[in-house]
């Protein structure tokens, strides 16, 4: 790919990477000036919840641990209320893009100040994009100052993470980093990192999800995720496609982002020379789509989207809609090539993608 000309524009989040690393973050407040921060996550996260406000000491607001995976008017507005009761100065965001998203909803509401500490590999807690689900519709945006201002990587928040959440999740951040070697956003900085993911997670991934208990393959799962997720160049096709699919078939977000990511790749293959070499050199395999279908694969991850539950006579329908918006894409897209790789995704057809 031709660097010539390109931007790039870093996240200043600052990144704190390491075992154990969630007990400090009251030093983390104190180097910004927070005084009463409000950690905000869901109900399975309380566990780390109580350790981070422990470590917070009296500059923590307390625990508010309503977030829901639907990003719920109710899940919102009740942290708003909480946030109203304590007087909190900032948040921390603790889990997964559920509790990460709601923090970036809450922040740009309120403008206080977010920390984050994930524990997925997902990437969301990089981005700014938020999204509340009211009673009369979806409000949404996309926000860089609700990205927080420093993320804790601990890996020991991982470590509960079943092989069945692990391996999806770290698809979705291969996923990232997979488009953003043939971005046309692309640059020098965001391929070298987006190289770099993909090789730790093909390496650690299988590792966590044999073992779930290996920390060395943890950490460098969560460092793919943070490379991928922190220097991403763009979205294409692929994150179009799984992102509907979502939400019309009701999956989870990381799920369709690993079933769908190579038949989208095998699609893109013939228009993108340079990143599938890229890509294949990372995996350690022949074949940038092959190598994915054989991750998957070890991952245990279905491999057709019908093998999700996905209704075969919304197929046309959910084409349309992926087709309804300019996509950014290496290979040029009409809406009947759209569906054909949605068919091939559907039925789990990995010959005929390839070819």
């Amino acid at each position: 790919m031709d660097f010539t000309d390109f931007t790039f524009d870093p996240n200043p989040a600052r990144i704190v990477f390491g075992a154990g690393k969630i007990m400090t973050i009251g030093e983390e407040a104190a180097r910004f000036g927070l005084s009463n921060m409000l950690v905000v996550c869901s109900a399975g996260r309380r566990k780390a919840a109580d350790r981070a406000a422990a470590a917070l000491g009296d500059k923590s607001a307390g625990i508010w641990d309503g977030a829901d995976a639907d990003m719920s008017g109710a899940a919102f507005h009740g942290a708003m209320a909480e946030i109203k009761r304590t007087d909190a100065d900032s948040i921390l965001s603790l889990g997964g893009g559920s509790p990460v998203g709601l923090g970036k909803a809450v922040v740009h509401e309120t403008g206080l100040a977010h920390l984050s500490a994930p524990t997925t590999y997902s990437g969301s807690e990089l981005r700014g994009d938020w999204r509340v689900q009211e009673s009369d519709g979806t409000r949404n945006g996309d926000d860089p100052d609700c990205r927080p201002i420093v993320v804790i990587y601990d890996p020991d928040l991982t470590m509960d993470l079943p092989p069945s959440v692990s391996g999806p999740s770290g698809m979705n951040a291969m996923a990232h980093a997979v488009e953003s070697l043939y971005s046309p956003a692309a640059n020098p900085v965001s391929s070298a990192m987006a190289e770099r993911a993909i090789a730790a997670l093909a390496q650690s991934l299988p590792v966590l999800v044999k073992n779930p208990g290996d920390r060395a393959a943890r950490a460098l799962a969560f460092q793919g995720a943070w490379l991928a997720g922190g220097f991403r160049a763009g979205s294409c096709l692929e994150h179009r496609m799984a992102q509907t699919i979502r939400r019309v078939h009701g999956m989870t977000h990381a799920v369709a982002h690993a079933v769908s990511l190579p038949f989208v790749v095998a699609f893109n293959t013939p228009s993108a020379p340079d990143a599938m070499a890229r890509i294949s050199r990372a995996l350690g395999t022949d074949g940038a789509a092959a190598g994915l279908f054989a991750l998957n694969d070890t991952l245990g991850i279905a491999k057709s989207l019908a093998a999700l539950g996905m209704d075969e006579a919304r197929l046309d329908e959910t084409a349309g809609l992926i087709a309804a918006r300019d996509i950014s894409n290496p290979r040029p897209l009409s809406r009947d090539d759209v569906r054909t790789v949605l068919d091939n995704a559907f039925h789990g057809r990995r010959t005929v993608a390839a070819t």
